[in-house]
C-alpha cells in the first residue's frame, strides 16, 4: 500500500514543494526502476544467506524507518529547500529498496505456512489482499494530496503496526525443511521399481 501511495502522490507533490516538471518526476521514476531492479537481483542472493522471516523483518524496519524520516522532514523542514529535498530523495529511495523485501518475501512466507492442500485458495486470498491494497491506496492518497504529512503519519502508523505484528510472531514461522528443488519433484517409490 505504501508504494502505490507513494506513485499516486508523487507528481503532485513535487510540483507543488519543488516546482517539478513531469520530466524530472519521469527522471525519478526511472531511478526507482533501476533500483527495483538491483534490488530484485541482490534479492536473489541475499534469500540463500538468511531466513524469509529475517529479510521481511529487516523490509519493514527500512519501510518504517522511511516513512518517519519523510513525516519528520514535512514536519520540521521549509518545503523547497535543498536539505527538504535530500529529505524527500531519502525517503523515496528507502521507500523503494523496502518493495521487493516485502513483497518477496511476504510471499514465500505466506505460501511455505500454507498446506499444500490449500495453496490455490491461499494464493487467491493473498492476491485478493494485494489487489485490494493496490486499488485503496490511489483512493486514500489522492483524498490526502492536501495534507500529505497526516497521509505519511498514517503510513507510519500502519507500518509500525505491522512491524510489531511480524515481532511478535517472527519465531512462529516454520522453517524450510527442503530445498525448492526437490519439492518441485514428486519422489520415486523405490518398491514399484
Amino acid at each position: 500500500m505504501n508504494q502505490t501511495a507513494l506513485s499516486t502522490s508523487l507528481t503532485p507533490f513535487t510540483s507543488y514543494q519543488f516546482n517539478w516538471t513531469s520530466f524530472q518526476v519521469s527522471i525519478l521514476y526511472i531511478f526507482g526502476g533501476v533500483e527495483l531492479i538491483l534490488v530484485y537481483v541482490l534479492l536473489n542472493y541475499v534469500t540463500k544467506k538468511f531466513l524469509d522471516q529475517t529479510i521481511l523483518l529487516f523490509g519493514f524496519i527500512i519501510l518504517s524507518t522511511a516513512c518517519l524520516i519523510g513525516t519528520m522532514a514535512l514536519l520540521f523542514c521549509k518545503p523547497g529547500s535543498e536539505i527538504y529535498l535530500s529529505f524527500f530523495l531519502l525517503f523515496v529511495i528507502m521507500d523503494v529498496f523496502s518493495a521487493p523485501l516485502i513483497v518477496v518475501t511476504s510471499t514465500s512466507l505466506f505460501i511455505q505456512e500454507t498446506k499444500d492442500g490449500e495453496q490455490g485458495v491461499g494464493q487467491g486470498i493473498q492476491r485478493a489482499v494485494v489487489c485490494m491494497a493496490a486499488i485503496l491506496a490511489p483512493l486514500y492518497a489522492g483524498a490526502l494530496l492536501g495534507i500529505f504529512w497526516e497521509m505519511l503519519l498514517s503510513l507510519l502508523i500502519i507500518e509500525l503496526i505491522s512491524l510489531m505484528i511480524i515481532g511478535t510472531v517472527y519465531k512462529s514461522f516454520r522453517p524450510k525443511t527442503i530445498d525448492e528443488l526437490s519439492s518441485l519433484i514428486p519422489p520415486v517409490n523405490k518398491d514399484n521399481s
